[in-house]
């Protein structure tokens, strides 16, 4: 401590031996390292777990799967349905209209 009321730290080191914050630097990079492999060795063991159930279950969809293509198939049902009675009213207003046209032609008299 000096008389000015200042506080002076000194460091030294040698050249051949790294300071030891470089050391504890390295060793949390090392457990880092070691964290983020043993998370993807369990993703990977969780990923390949799902796998082999859904295998085994015989690749039976989910529930939520089924429903979407239960409503799938109802609304292309009913698309078709709604065509095939446009086309039916179209029809009629096709029919309707050159019988219209034939009854509204004079017939020629001799």
């Amino acid at each position: 401590m000096q008389p000015d009321g200042s506080i002076t730290i000194e460091v030294r080191h040698s050249s051949e031996a790294p300071p030891p914050v470089i050391e504890k630097t390295k060793a949390l990079l090392m457990r880092e390292l070691e964290v983020v492999e043993e998370r993807q060795e369990q993703w990977a063991t969780k990923v390949s777990t799902k796998v082999a159930k859904a295998a085994a279950a015989g690749d039976e969809p989910s529930k939520r799967s089924r429903k979407r293509a239960a409503r799938k198939k109802k609304d292309a049902e009913a698309r078709a349905a709604q065509e095939t009675h446009i086309q039916e009213l179209q029809q009629r207003l096709a029919n309707a209209g050159t019988a219209a046209t034939a009854a509204a032609e004079p017939t020629p008299t001799m």
